[in-house]
């Protein structure tokens, strides 16, 4: 039994009961009561707030944070991969954050150069000086600049110019707040280089940067995904408007959280796959 707070346990629809909170995606809507539909598995969908509490208890049950890192950044690389077809020739730019969502990001970027892609990694912000998993980047030879060192933005720039694919891996679930400074900057030129370039893949991890997890509510240079690669349970914010608008298609991965964890999470998500699971079939001429 998960034992989930009382106060974590989740709100019955996508929107909540504030009308305030975003507006759920059309097609989409959560079940509060699934107690005929049991043999029907749906996809559980969660807070900020209960994301952490699951990954803390994840943790504290014996499974290290390091370990979910790198299971997580792998299973970010190989969606990646299957997203993009191939990587041959490939050149993806890793924009890298502080905190779990940057880490994530850096071991995606070392798996995704060890098949063979061309990766560039550039740091928005200071990482700590022990960082295993940027040490490994460096050690695996990839082009790593710093923006802290970076005059003018000119050398994400160059970079930026050069790739086919963009990987936001700046800022994680949490509160939606300003971004400002070289994170507003680097998510400005990635969407206007995609109005120019439609070639250009953007990919998120768990979320844009700068879209609200809980309510869809979006900062004005949010990044417009292609694609969002949430990890482990996706987020409300994701289905809800305008966040739904910049996170493009939506897939989930596993990455070792035991399903228990999230057994008191109420709220789930109907999809068409679902639907079509439940719904009997019809003749064709049937009305």
């Amino acid at each position: 039994m998960s034992c989930l707070p009382p106060h974590l346990l989740a709100r019955d629809s996508l929107g909540g009961h504030d009308p305030k909170v975003g507006e759920a995606l059309p097609g989409l809507t959560v079940v509060p009561d699934i107690a005929t539909l049991k043999s029907v598995k749906m996809m559980k969908v969660v807070t900020a707030e209960q994301m952490r509490w699951i990954d803390r208890e994840c943790i504290r049950r014996g499974t290290p944070a390091q370990v979910l890192m790198e299971k997580a950044g792998k299973a970010v690389a190989e969606e990646t991969r299957r997203l993009l077809g191939t990587l041959e020739k490939q050149q993806i730019l890793v924009l890298v954050g502080p905190g779990n969502n940057g880490g994530d990001g850096l071991v995606a970027a070392r798996h995704l150069h060890d098949w063979g892609a061309g990766v560039s990694v550039y740091l928005c912000s200071e990482r700590a000086a022990d960082d295993a998993n940027l040490e490994l980047v460096r050690q695996h030879g990839m082009t790593c600049a710093e923006a802290a060192q970076d005059k003018n933005l000119e050398e994400f720039d160059a970079l930026l110019a050069s790739s086919s694919c963009v990987i936001d891996a700046l800022l994680g679930t949490g509160k939606l707040r300003p971004l400002e400074g070289v994170f507003r900057q680097v998510l400005a030129k990635v969407n206007e280089a995609k109005t120019k370039n439609k070639g250009l893949r953007t990919i998120a991890v768990d979320l844009p940067s700068g879209l609200d997890a809980d309510s869809g509510a979006v900062d004005p240079d949010c990044l417009y995904a292609d694609s969002t690669i949430t990890l482990a349970l996706p987020k409300l914010g994701l289905f809800t408007f305008p966040g739904a608008e910049r996170a493009g298609k939506v897939t989930t991965v596993d990455i070792g959280i035991p399903d228990y964890l999230a057994d008191e999470v109420t709220t789930e998500l109907i999809d068409a796959d679902w639907a079509g699971s439940v719904l009997p079939s019809r003749p064709l001429g049937g009305e």
